[in-house]
This record gives C-alpha cells, sequence and structure tokens, in this order.
C-alpha cells in the first residue's frame, strides 16, 4: 500500500540527513516530485521520483544541463517518470537518437546556408536540441512570469502560478495532480545557498551556472528568498497557503530548520508520521 502523500523534493543539504527508513518511507509515497537540478543526482540519495518538474528555460546552460539530466536518466534506463517541462522546448525534444541527430544536423546546415545566402557576419541565434529518454511520460507546461504569480491554475493546461522559485509552481502542480494529500516538503531549506549535491557538482562536465548562481553566491542564501526587486516567495505565501486550504492539502516542512519553519510558514512534521493514509 501506498502512503497517501506527496513529497516535493528540494535540493537543500537536509537530503543527506535522511535515513534509510525515511528514505524507504518516501519511496513509498503515491507522489514523489523532484525539482530542477535533484533527479541529476538522485542516485545519491537512494529516491526514485516519479515526477521530474523542470521549466527552467532563462539561460542557455539551464538547457544544457536538462540534457545532462535526461543523460542520467538514460544511462540509467529510468522509465515511468512523467516530465513536467517547458512548453517552448517541445519542438526541440527527441526521445530518438536518430531524430535527435537528424534534427541537429539539419539545423546545423540552415545556418550554414543562411549565413551564406544572406549574411556572413550575421550571429544567429544558438538552438537547443534535447534528447530525453523514452518510454516516459511528458507534460509541456507553461508559467507565469517570476515577478507576477497569476492565477492558481486548476489544471495543467492552464498557466501555473509562478512566483520567485519553483516551489510556488509545483505546489500549483501538487494541487492539480494530488487535491486532498498531505504534501511534505523535503530539502527545501531555504537557509543557505548550498545544495545536496555540491562536491558532484564541481565533477561533471556541464556548464550550469546563470545570473541567479552570483546571486546565490552573494547572499549566501537561496534565490527564492534573496532580495529581487524587493521580493521574495515569502511575499506570496498566505495566497500560496490559501489555496493549499482550498483542495484540502495539508503541508509540512520535515527539516526543522528550513527558512519555511524557523519563519512560520509552514509546520514541521517528520517525514515518517505516526498515522497516515493509504491507498
Amino acid at each position: 500500500m501506498k502512503h497517501k502523500e506527496v513529497i516535493i523534493l528540494g535540493s537543500g543539504q537536509s537530503i543527506n540527513e535522511l535515513s534509510k527508513q525515511e528514505i524507504d518511507y518516501v519511496n513509498n509515497c503515491e507522489g514523489v516530485i523532484a525539482m530542477n537540478k535533484f533527479m541529476a543526482f538522485y542516485k545519491q540519495t537512494g529516491i526514485k521520483p516519479n515526477i521530474v518538474y523542470y521549466v527552467d528555460n532563462h539561460h542557455i546552460n539551464t538547457k544544457r544541463f536538462l540534457n545532462y539530466l535526461f543523460k542520467v536518466c538514460r544511462q540509467n534506463s529510468l522509465t515511468g517518470i512523467t516530465f513536467f517541462l517547458n512548453k517552448k522546448i517541445k519542438s526541440d525534444l527527441y526521445t530518438s537518437v536518430v531524430a535527435y541527430l537528424f534534427a541537429k544536423i539539419r539545423y546545423n546546415l540552415k545556418t550554414i546556408a543562411r549565413k551564406i545566402l544572406y549574411d556572413k557576419k550575421k550571429t544567429f541565434i544558438q538552438r537547443f536540441f534535447f534528447l530525453a529518454p523514452s518510454k516516459n511520460n511528458y507534460t509541456f507546461v507553461k508559467c507565469s512570469t517570476y515577478l507576477v504569480g497569476g492565477e492558481w491554475a486548476k489544471s495543467v493546461d492552464e498557466v501555473l502560478f509562478h512566483y520567485r522559485g519553483s516551489l510556488s509552481t509545483v505546489l500549483n502542480l501538487a494541487t492539480v495532480l494530488y487535491p486532498g494529500y498531505t504534501i511534505k516538503l523535503l530539502g527545501n531549506d531555504f537557509n543557505n545557498g548550498a545544495y545536496f549535491f555540491d562536491e558532484a557538482l564541481k565533477n561533471i562536465d556541464v556548464e550550469w551556472k546563470d545570473h541567479t548562481s552570483e546571486k546565490v553566491k552573494e547572499t549566501n542564501t537561496h534565490w527564492s528568498v534573496a532580495q529581487v526587486e524587493g521580493t521574495t516567495i515569502f511575499d506570496k505565501f498566505p495566497y500560496i497557503l490559501s489555496k493549499l486550504k482550498e483542495n484540502n492539502n495539508e503541508i509540512y516542512c520535515c527539516n526543522k530548520q528550513s527558512l519555511l519553519v524557523t519563519g512560520n510558514y509552514i509546520p514541521y512534521a517528520p517525514v515518517i508520521t505516526g498515522s497516515v493514509k493509504t491507498s
């Protein structure tokens, strides 16, 4: 029997503190959602998510990292995962190596021809192609801009709520996919800028830093809670919590030191609770 709970996995260092019993518990929950870079280092945690959220598409390096994440999934022959991705990359995503290579070659030849025929000095915008693992599910979504937020979506076909960070959007997604379920946040620490995979990140041959990286380094805090144009993700927490309540979703954070708990935004609960729903 699966636990009728949704686990939302951030990349904070507290992930490394989970016990084997807690990891086994997480792996037996109905919804296990990995955010952003988490999935590229999932083996380090012992957790196998069934949903991956990676919608960042604002920088060439976020695209490079997504392909690296896909490479990890292909190498480990992962199947049955539902990926939520940016709608803008839908036409550039392939699950066939042949189709992927053909698309890249065709694009490169067209770019060369355009430079020769029209403007030898012109620099054309680089188009990026993605080689995704087969036998998985892909859903392409659109989010509101990070300083707007917008309305709370009632389906994945609507524009998803997004404000100062992926957690805001994944919570919207959780209410759509799992209304009435208990939500637990793991690795959503927000109290510093460190990842649980910092050491492993040093050894990958992929450029991954973007404009948010410098802000995190400068402030030693998570991008979502660093002041940007006078805003943080906490500005919208009353609204977010009201929408969770409307959808009968209780929410807890499983790290007592998380800024979500110490700032009194979300109550603490252990990963394994005494009385849980199963289905």
